[in-house]
């Protein structure tokens, strides 16, 4: 019973503190009100400094969820997205340093075709501040607003926003690449001197459960291999290596801050191969199970029994497929680090639980919260931010004993046939 009413008054204190100097924000871009896994507008941003007060916000935005609409006249149909910017300077949120409006249109003679929409737009940001970017994003012809928020590190000329890629001469929003691709970084407030690169093969374990005992093995930051690249008229090039990543920083710094760039395949960041659909389902399997798809002759065979037996049906099955590895798809979007979004805290915590229906963030940790804020039912997850030098998006869980309980029973959930999602809690 002490345990409990410490772990309470532990929760009670943490919501306080939070409350007094952070603001709700979605984790990602997310529709106003109720809303499916896949029903999420997908919008990816990067921030490149281009001297001590300006900064270019890059764009990219996935159609698939809007709506196009006919014009009054012609044939060309027509969709509209009005962007409204605000700029923090702070954590709390209550500083606001620049704000703006614009709008994203996109006009198709024919059938409309999956694609991504591009752009940028310059926002006043001085050096020195880690800036907070929230857009809000009206669908026009649908009604419907989605939010995306992007932290800005501007604190030094040594961060990752101090570098912007191009991959066929087009500006990439993106970190992560295939095997083989040949990119062209900018650095135009770096001095024309060497750079550091470290290559570490990206081979981690995956997030232990939240109420684990076991610390979770530290991350060595010990480099497999290391080279130096040139910086010549601020720009440099660069041949992505095998499976892994290069993190790249100024010789000359003493900041471990940098420009961290990863391999993955053309699936990421959707799972990649059955090896991988079994070892991100390990959240929902038993050990048994588990290691009988590892070791199984034809494992895609196994992995798929598994989720048809779950559901009962081939229908209900796909169901569950298409949810289950929808989270893993929106958590390697969001939550990856060092390695893959699904294997770190958040994204274990998103893939078996879903959307939170609150989160506090700070610049020092998020608190996730499942059901009513001040229901004694309520989940509450507290990720404090990592000093990982390799990643401004390392977030770590505080583990605790009691959240054995709602744990198993999401997990049951999803073992009973059923897409385990926030709801359940309210």
């Amino acid at each position: 019973m002490m345990r409990f009413l410490s772990f309470l008054l532990f929760l009670s204190a943490g919501i306080l503190l939070l409350s007094c100097q952070s603001r709700r924000i979605p984790t990602k871009s997310t529709k106003s009100g109720t809303h499916t896994d896949e029903d999420v507008l997908e919008v990816y941003t990067k921030a490149y400094h281009l001297n001590d007060s300006v900064t270019r916000v890059y764009y990219e935005i996935n159609n698939k969820t809007l709506i196009y609409r006919r014009a009054d006249t012609g044939s060309s149909v027509f969709t509209r997205l009005q962007v409204h910017y605000k700029l923090f300077a702070d954590a709390s949120g209550k500083t606001l340093s620049d704000s703006s409006t614009f709008n994203i249109y996109d006009v198709v003679n024919g059938d409309v075709s999956e694609k991504m929409l591009r752009g940028s737009f310059l926002i006043k940001q001085k050096t020195g501040l880690r800036a907070y970017l929230e857009m809000n994003l009206l669908d026009w012809n649908r009604k419907v607003n989605y939010l995306h928020e992007l932290r800005i590190n501007k604190t030094n000329k040594a961060t990752a926003e101090n570098y912007l890629i191009y991959k066929n001469n087009e500006a990439q929003v993106h970190t992560h690449f295939l095997k083989g691709d040949i990119l062209r970084v900018e650095a135009v407030s770096l001095m024309d001197q060497p750079l550091k690169a470290e290559f570490m093969r990206n081979d981690f374990a995956i997030a232990l459960p939240p109420f684990s005992a076991i610390k979770p093995d530290p991350v060595k930051y010990a480099p497999d291999s290391t080279f130096t690249i040139p910086l010549v008229s601020h720009s440099f090039t660069l041949t992505m290596p095998d499976n892994g990543f290069v993190h790249i920083r100024n010789d000359a710094s003493k900041t471990f801050e940098g420009l961290t760039l990863y391999t993955y395949d053309e699936t990421f960041p959707g799972v990649s191969n059955t090896q991988e659909m079994i070892g991100c389902t390990r959240y929902i399997m038993n050990k048994q199970e588990f290691e009988t798809c590892k070791k199984a002759a034809n494992p895609k065979e196994v992995i798929d029994n598994f989720w048809i037996e779950l559901g009962g049906s081939e229908e209900r099955a796909k169901r569950l497929l298409k949810s289950y590895y929808g989270r893993v798809k929106l958590a390697n979007r969001d939550y990856t680090s060092y390695h893959q979004g699904w294997k770190t805290d958040r994204g274990m915590i998103y893939i078996v639980f879903g959307e939170p229906s609150r989160i506090y963030k700070t610049k020092n940790g998020e608190l996730w919260i499942y059901g009513q804020e001040t229901a004694p039912g309520a989940l509450k997850f507290m990720f404090n931010k990592s000093d990982n030098p390799y990643t401004e998006n390392d977030y770590l869980l505080e583990r605790n004993d009691f959240y054995k309980e709602g744990w198993y029973s999401a997990v049951d959930y999803w073992r009973q046939g059923h897409v385990y999602t926030n709801n359940m809690h309210e």
